[in-house]
């Protein structure tokens, strides 16, 4: 890849990117009171912009996971990956890019 593909590519990826750690971020300040899938829908209908990138969002409204509790299974399964990666770098989130590859 040379500069100018590297570039166009990150252009494209870039507001994703953005996304996935302010997704990150708030989803460690989700209310623990509720589910991970009642906080998001409060936060995101507060917010004029989705708070987490559009792989999540098409994953969250498609018809696989119409459920409540299967919606749950993907913020179960994205807290535990997180969670892993903080206990191996010292606590640390997980890069952007690293969420957003493993939601794709």
């Amino acid at each position: 890849m040379n500069n100018e593909q590297a570039n166009k590519y990150l252009a494209q990826v870039a507001p994703e990117l953005n996304k996935t750690h302010r997704f990150i971020k708030a989803l460690g300040d989700f209310d623990k009171s509720t589910s991970d899938v009642a906080s998001f829908d409060s936060l995101n209908a507060t917010q004029s912009t989705p708070i987490a990138p559009d792989v999540l969002q098409e994953l969250l409204a498609s018809d696989s996971f119409a459920e409540e509790q299967a919606k749950q299974a993907i913020f179960d399964g994205l807290r535990d990956g997180i969670e892993e990666y903080k206990m191996r770098n010292g606590g640390t989130n997980p890069p952007s890019e690293v969420v957003y590859s493993a939601l794709l």
